[in-house]
């Protein structure tokens, strides 16, 4: 199998990140996934690893810190949406004042004569 390079990588989440409504999707499922792994299982008490109150400690905090981690990345990830939203907006305002700009010109006055 063959894995992207990390630029390449870099280069899907910001193709993914820079549409608002796709950035806001992708937190969605950020968020869903975090609530997702902050309510997985330890382990059945029957495994060896289940057992262990060591490794039954490590698994907590290791899905607490994947759960905190997947919801920061929402954050951060609503927060662009934000922005993109208020760009967008602002760009949009800019092209509708230059066309109206444009519309209020006049046409050059005409030269009467030869020219």
């Amino acid at each position: 199998m063959c894995r992207p390079s990390r630029d390449a990588t870099l280069d899907g989440v910001t193709q993914t990140t820079s549409e608002p409504p796709r950035t806001l999707r992708l937190a969605a499922e950020l968020e869903s996934l975090a609530t997702a792994v902050h309510r997985a299982p330890l382990p059945p008490p029957e495994r060896p690893s289940g057992v262990d109150p060591l490794v039954a400690a490590a698994h907590l905090a290791t899905v607490r810190a994947a759960a905190e981690a997947l919801a920061a990345l929402a954050d951060g990830l609503l927060t662009d949406a934000d922005s993109l939203y208020l760009v967008a907006a602002a760009h949009q305002r800019a092209e509708e004042q230059s066309a109206a700009r444009l519309d209020r010109l006049r046409d050059p006055a005409r030269t009467r004569g030869m020219w």
